[in-house]
């Protein structure tokens, strides 16, 4: 995540938080973060290095590589907001339901 907010074309294996953090770059689109390559075997990294140098002989390619890396957002402010979006779901569903069924605010199942 770091490399991303300063730049660097991550060169990454899908795996963990890296799956979700980092998504293949197309070139026809010239959309998304870097360059992924899944099994653990040398021939699917040279696979994705191979990529990654095409994309870097060509300039224009690699800044616009390097500015999606750069505008990935990773602070807590926008997951903060999606749980608080989630909190706030729950409680209208729970008001909607007491309305429909106010006994249920007092049965306790154990």
């Amino acid at each position: 995540i770091e490399g991303l907010r300063y730049g660097a074309g991550p060169l990454v294996r899908k795996s963990g938080g890296l799956a979700y953090s980092v998504s293949e770059f197309d070139i026809s689109t010239h959309a998304r973060t870097g360059f992924v390559f899944e099994k653990f075997h040398s021939l699917a990294f040279m696979g994705a290095l191979t990529r990654a140098l095409m994309v870097y002989r060509q300039p224009k390619l690699w800044k616009r590589l390097i500015r999606n890396c750069m505008r990935q957002d990773f602070s807590w402010e926008k997951v903060a907001e999606q749980y608080e979006d989630v909190y706030f779901r729950a409680i209208d569903f729970r008001k909607a339901q007491l309305k429909k069924y106010p006994r249920q605010a007092y049965r306790v199942n154990y």
